[in-house]
């Protein structure tokens, strides 16, 4: 039986994938799952205290996730909320502010202002503004971040 082998065959067990010759809405599919499977992986990248490891995996999924959801959908947010977490234990204050920022508009216009993951948003937010020694930016801060959410939930 002739061999039909080609560098590019995949490995036994493994199946190829041709994204660019699937439909749109299949390439959007799979560029969900890639999204997903990198936060999955940056999770357990966290968990075992792999901190910069972790944070490249979110930006990956970070960039799929704006690609194919939209820079401003809920599960954008959510990622971006999850970065400023891991931007503080980093202790990269400054970084987590500005994705704190980024995502409290995403994340408030979706689930609401009384919602408890916006209250953790804002909790996350003053935390990285203590730690970053800028005590006096939290008011000034907080009532850009009031008229920014209003202005989106009109």
């Amino acid at each position: 039986m002739p061999s039909y082998a080609s560098p590019h065959a995949p490995s036994p067990g493994r199946v190829a994938l041709d994204v660019h010759n699937t439909s749109p809405s299949h390439r959007r599919s799979f560029s969900a799952a890639t999204a997903s499977s990198s936060s999955s992986v940056a999770d357990e990248l966290r968990s075992r205290g792999e901190l910069d490891a972790a944070f490249a995996a979110y930006e990956r999924a970070l960039a799929v996730k704006e690609v194919t959801l939209g820079p401003t959908h809920f599960q954008v947010g959510t990622l971006l909320a999850k970065m400023g977490d891991l931007a503080r234990q980093r202790e990269a204050p400054r970084e987590a502010i500005a994705l704190y920022e980024k995502a409290l508009p995403m994340v408030t216009l979706a689930l609401g202002e009384g919602h408890a993951e916006v209250g953790a948003l804002y909790g996350g937010l003053g935390i990285a503004l203590a730690a970053s020694a800028a005590s006096e930016e939290v008011i000034s801060r907080h009532r850009v971040l009031e008229a920014s959410v209003a202005a989106h939930t009109r």
